[in-house]
């Protein structure tokens, strides 16, 4: 099934070769590159991407994190998108994309949905503040 996904790569990604390792290993698993976009998140869409970490003990440095500089989104379509991406990523930081990028738990550098649901309600949250900029 043709479906729709992204790759949220987080503000260490966006040094060095994060985002074109993504971009070519997205690739490189059939998926078609429909767009990139760069967001600067505030704290207000970190608890909405992030609802799950809010009042933990490291909520904080997680908002601090995503905050410290621009993100990316790179929007993708193709057979099994979802969880294409999902393998790209990898886990924690332990395999995929993470294995050679991430640092931390919370410095893991990207991020992806794990379904259409999510996928629809965390790019409204992500795209949410490039609507505001193109009003302006």
């Amino acid at each position: 099934m043709i479906e729709r996904s992204y790759l949220l790569v987080k503000p260490d990604g966006m040094i060095g070769r994060g985002c074109d390792d993504a971009i070519l290993d997205l690739s490189q698993k059939g998926l078609i590159i429909e767009g990139f976009k760069r967001v600067t998140l505030d704290r207000d869409q970190v608890a909405e991407m992030y609802p799950e970490k809010v009042g933990s003990p490291f909520e904080k440095d997680l908002h601090d994190y995503m905050t410290s500089g621009e993100c990316g989104v790179i929007l993708v379509r193709g057979e099994g998108a979802i969880g294409k991406v999902r393998e790209a990523k990898g886990k924690t930081w332990s395999s995929g994309l993470r294995l050679s990028h991430a640092n931390n738990f919370i410095h893991n550098t990207f991020h992806c949905p794990d379904g259409n649901e999510e996928r629809d309600r965390e790019l409204k949250i992500l795209l949410k503040r490039l609507e505001k900029k193109n009003e302006t």
